[in-house]
C-alpha cells in the first residue's frame, strides 16, 4: 500500500470501477496509470464513475422507451423520435453524464422504435397497395 506522503499514484482499492471504454475491472490499477486492456486513463474511469453512480437512470433513455412504447401503439409515427433519442443517450452515456445502466431503456427503446417504424412502413405501403387494386 502507498503512503499519502509518496509521490507514488495511489491503488484504486476495492471499489467496483471499471474501464469506461472497455469495461475492464480496474481494482488494484494505479489512480494515475492507464487500463491495462485499453489504455484509457484509470482517473477517467472513476471520475466517470463517480459522475454516474448518484442517478439512476438518464432522462434521454426514459423519453426513448416512452416514445418506443407510444409509437407501437400509435402507429409508429414516434419511432423515428425514439431511434434518435437512442443515439443522444448512448452519447451521453460515452461522455459520462449519464449511468451506464440507463442503456437498457434505450435500447427497448430503440427496438421498440425500429419495430414500430417498420410497422408503419409496411403499413403504407399494404394500405397503397390495396387503393392501386381497387383503382
Amino acid at each position: 500500500m502507498y503512503d499519502d506522503d509518496d509521490n507514488l499514484p495511489q491503488p484504486v482499492g476495492s471499489a467496483a470501477y471499471r474501464c469506461v471504454s472497455c469495461g475492464y475491472d480496474l481494482s488494484g490499477s494505479a489512480i494515475g496509470g492507464t487500463c491495462p486492456e485499453c489504455g484509457t486513463s484509470v482517473g477517467e474511469s472513476i471520475r466517470v464513475s463517480n459522475n454516474t453512480q448518484a442517478s439512476g437512470s438518464s432522462s434521454t433513455a426514459t423519453t426513448c422507451m416512452v416514445l418506443g412504447i407510444i409509437g407501437i401503439a400509435a402507429c409508429g409515427l414516434v419511432g423515428p423520435f425514439a431511434i434518435w433519442l437512442y443515439y443522444r443517450a448512448k452519447d451521453e452515456v460515452a461522455r459520462g453524464v449519464a449511468p451506464p445502466s440507463s442503456m437498457g431503456m434505450a435500447k427497448a427503446g430503440l427496438v421498440l422504435g425500429w419495430i414500430s417504424t417498420i410497422l408503419t412502413f409496411v403499413g403504407c405501403g399494404c394500405y397503397g397497395l390495396i387503393l392501386a387494386i381497387e383503382m
